[in-house]
C-alpha cells in the first residue's frame, strides 16, 4: 500500500480480474407441459498486474476455462432431465 499525503487516500497494489458468466435459460414448450430451467453460471479470478495486459489475458481464461465444462454440463443435465419427463 501506498500512502497519498495530504490526501487522505490509500492507493492498493494494480489487481486483474477475470470475470465469466453464462445463464442459462432452458423453456420446454411442447403442449401440455410448462418447464422453465434457468443456471447462472460464474467465476472470478484475480491476480496482481505483472505483466499488464498479458495477466488480464491470464485471469480472463482462467475464469473462462473454470465455467466452459459446467455450461456444457448443465446443459446436458437439463436436456436430459426434458428429454425424459
Amino acid at each position: 500500500m501506498v500512502n497519498l499525503p495530504g490526501i487522505g487516500l490509500t492507493s492498493l497494489p494494480t489487481i486483474w480480474n477475470g470475470v465469466a458468466y453464462v445463464e442459462i435459460e432452458l423453456r420446454d414448450l411442447r403442449p401440455g407441459r410448462s418447464a422453465n430451467f434457468t443456471v447462472p453460471l460464474g467465476a472470478e479470478h484475480v491476480n496482481a498486474n505483472t505483466l499488464g495486459y498479458l495477466t488480464a489475458q491470464s485471469v480472463a481464461n482462467s475464469a473462462r476455462e473454470d465455467v466452459s465444462p459446467r455450461t456444457v454440463a448443465s446443459l446436458d443435465a437439463a436436456g436430459k432431465k426434458l428429454g425424459t419427463e
